[in-house]
């Protein structure tokens, strides 16, 4: 099936965002589906990923924004081919 850049926008996917700085699990719980987990820390930086499905192109604009207004740089926005919660938790890459 061929896909039409419009149809991307509108199809739930799996995102990974990774930020610097460390970004409160309990604001990810409570305005996102996603987990989140510190992939690096030197000295006083952090770097924290945020990994999950988002339901559309205007929610990931929402997440990006709420991220930015919070002071959080971003590194990477990745649109992934498929997400797998479970199979993340048990190779421990989720907090």
């Amino acid at each position: 099936m061929k896909y039409t850049q419009r149809e991307y926008m509108d199809e739930p996917a799996p995102y990974r965002l990774r930020v610097h700085g460390s970004v409160s699990e309990r604001w990810v719980d409570q305005y996102w589906e996603m987990d989140s987990f510190v992939v690096e820390r030197t000295g006083e930086l952090t770097t924290t990923e945020l990994v999950g499905e988002v339901t559309d192109q205007a929610a990931l604009l929402g997440l990006v924004t709420m991220l930015y207004d919070l002071g959080h740089a971003i590194i990477i926005i990745e649109r992934m081919t498929s997400y797998n919660r479970e199979e993340m938790k048990t190779e421990g890459l989720s907090a």
